[in-house]
């Protein structure tokens, strides 16, 4: 019985291992990676890579966007020739129009992007909760 016990007290305790060496993240910032179909050529990745650069830069929240697409001739890193990565500062939180929350930004750059480019895959980071933010902004 007293194993039992331990057993499940163990198991509930499991859940939070390692959550306190998890702190949300949060600069300012996207870092958004953009998977273009892998038989894109890279002049229709460049004409991708702009149109990318044209919706971030629509919004006032964003400061500027630096883009690097495909990879370097050295070899130095394993993605493929269709990889676009995006660096996108924002303007402070206290900056942004009210209610507006990086969760919605996110959300409205995600369809604009799906309108604008169907078949390329994106994934953002730099991404926090609404509440977290929130208690940031003010």
């Amino acid at each position: 019985m007293l194993g039992c016990l331990f057993l499940v007290l163990i198991g509930v305790l499991m859940n939070f291992l390692g959550s306190e060496f998890l702190p949300a993240l949060e600069e300012g910032n996207f870092w958004i990676r953009a998977s273009m179909p892998m038989t894109m050529s890279l002049d229709a990745g460049t004409e991708a890579t702009r149109k990318m650069r044209e919706i971030l830069l629509r919004h006032p929240e964003v400061l500027t966007v630096v883009s690097q697409h495909g990879r370097p001739d050295n070899g130095s890193d394993a993605s493929p020739l269709s990889n676009v990565e995006l660096f996108v500062p924002l303007k402070n939180f206290d900056e942004w129009p009210r209610g507006l929350t990086k969760d919605k930004l996110t959300e409205q750059l995600q369809r604009e992007f799906s309108d604008a480019l169907p078949g390329v895959g994106f994934n953002f980071s730099q991404y926090i909760q609404d509440n977290v933010e929130e208690s940031i902004s003010g």
